[in-house]
């Protein structure tokens, strides 16, 4: 074929290509596969999710079946049957408008004063003014091996300024073995909890920059659990290192802001959590 004959093939064939859109459902910031429709929060769903929960009670049982034809078996919510399922890896990138409660289970269920909501890439947790000793923040429905693996969070905590203002990420191996990062009043406290209810709490100065993402890694040959941090999500640093006592499996991750003082917080503002992986051998 001639360059000038070939060149003109090209030619009709992108301009064909450009007669053809793929085709998609458009659900806010979401495209959707077209066999699905919009959830009315920003989502997808297959419609029988919403025609399984039209005029059902919130919370009542419900069913569907995926694209791939895989049965689900869940509850009604805001009227669209979601899963109840707990996945078994732990990722979530907050993309939706609704707290995956699948993944999740808020820590004050009635979600008040202190609110916690999902929007474009991030969760935020609201503290309201002037009220004391309060947090909330979203758990893991699940427990999770962490075995050579770690859990990794991107974080804007809320006012630092403010006295009493707190925001922490923690992954608990049990209800007395624990570790948190913790921001509040300028620094970063890395704290360990033991058994008999021992808190030993390292801070350093907070850094918002070279400390906006946050880790804990399982080291399998020093037997630690690393306390890290990064300004990339890339190239990490070990804050503090920590014995474990025994290994990390069934950990249960933790995002929660709140105040830590009886009178609260005049302007406590948002913490925002943008990203959380956990990762082990199984879950990569």
């Amino acid at each position: 074929m001639s360059r000038r004959l070939w060149g003109a093939a090209v030619l009709g064939v992108i301009s064909m290509a450009g007669c053809f859109e793929e085709e998609v459902t458009h659900c806010g910031a979401v495209d959707c596969p077209p066999e699905m429709v919009c959830d009315g929060v920003g989502g997808c769903a297959v419609p029988e999710q919403i025609s399984q929960c039209g005029g059902q009670t919130e919370g009542a049982a419900c069913s569907y079946s995926t694209l791939s034809n895989v049965h689900i078996d869940g509850a009604c919510e805001s009227g669209v049957c979601r899963s109840r399922e707990i996945p078994a890896c732990l990722f979530d990138q907050f993309l939706d408008s609704r707290v995956d409660s699948g993944m999740w289970e808020l820590w004050l269920p009635a979600n008040d004063p202190i609110v916690v909501t999902e929007g474009t890439g991030k969760l935020a947790i609201a503290i309201a003014p002037d009220v004391g000793r309060l947090y909330n923040g979203l758990q893991s429905r699940g427990r999770y091996d962490m075995l050579g693996g770690d859990a990794s969070v991107d974080v804007e905590p809320a006012s630092m300024s403010e006295i009493g203002v707190e925001t922490t990420f923690s992954v608990d191996l049990d209800s007395t073995l624990g570790f948190e990062m913790s921001a509040y009043a300028d620094r970063l406290h890395l704290v360990v909890h033991s058994s008999g209810g021992v808190t030993n709490s390292i801070p350093i100065d907070y850094d918002p920059i070279a400390h906006r993402f946050w880790r804990f890694r399982h080291d399998t040959t020093a037997g630690t659990m690393e306390m890290e941090t990064s300004p990339d999500g890339t190239t990490w640093t070990s804050q503090r290192s920590a014995a474990l006592v025994r290994p990390p499996t069934g950990v249960v991750v933790t995002l929660l802001a709140g105040t830590y003082i009886d009178r609260g917080a005049a302007s406590p503002g948002t913490a925002y959590f943008h990203r959380v992986k956990l990762t082990s051998a199984a879950c990569p």
